[in-house]
């Protein structure tokens, strides 16, 4: 299977910034096993000062590094955002996994998003019946790239930003 290595020194990159913003804001950070990888959780999160009935919140998240619209860009997108409903394999993606939060990294931000109120909203917003061939038109359908079994549409940000419960973390 092809790797992008780029991609995945991205990756990285964008999960340290995420982690050391979290620990600046109160939180402490745990790095996911293995396993949970798999799972679509980078990090188990809880915040040091508990809530005023002494819980202490936690939280699972899955850090989605910013992307371009297509390998060839020079420049991220910051208005799109790839959603990703089966994975290379033909499993089901990030969209499906078990993090509680998804946390969108932008160029001044991270926006923190329930995975489950964006699965709703993708179900109802993703037409998965149309099919297109190039990235570019996957707005709202579905894309696959040649030669994967993977299944990704672009999404607003913007949308993302306006569920319910999302949250814009300030770099």
């Amino acid at each position: 299977m092809y790797i992008h290595k780029k991609s995945i020194r991205e990756g990285l990159q964008a999960e340290q910034r995420f982690k050391n913003l979290a620990e600046i804001r109160g939180f402490e950070v745990r790095e996911s096993t293995k396993e949970e990888q798999f799972d679509h959780i980078d990090f188990h999160l809880t915040l040091n000062s508990p809530t005023k009935e002494g819980v202490k919140l936690k939280a699972r998240v899955d850090v989605k590094a910013r992307k371009r619209l297509n390998r060839r860009n020079i420049d991220f997108e910051d208005e799109w955002v790839w959603i990703e409903l089966k994975n290379v394999m033909g499993k089901d993606g990030w969209l499906y996994g078990a993090s509680d939060f998804i946390a969108f990294e932008a160029e001044d931000s991270f926006i923190f998003s329930i995975r489950k109120e964006l699965l709703g909203f993708c179900e109802n917003k993703i037409d998965t019946k149309t099919r297109v061939h190039i990235s570019s038109q996957a707005k709202y359908v579905c894309y696959s790239r040649s030669g994967r079994q993977d299944l990704i549409s672009l999404i607003k940000m913007e949308d993302i930003k306006k569920l319910p419960n999302s949250t814009v973390w300030k770099k």
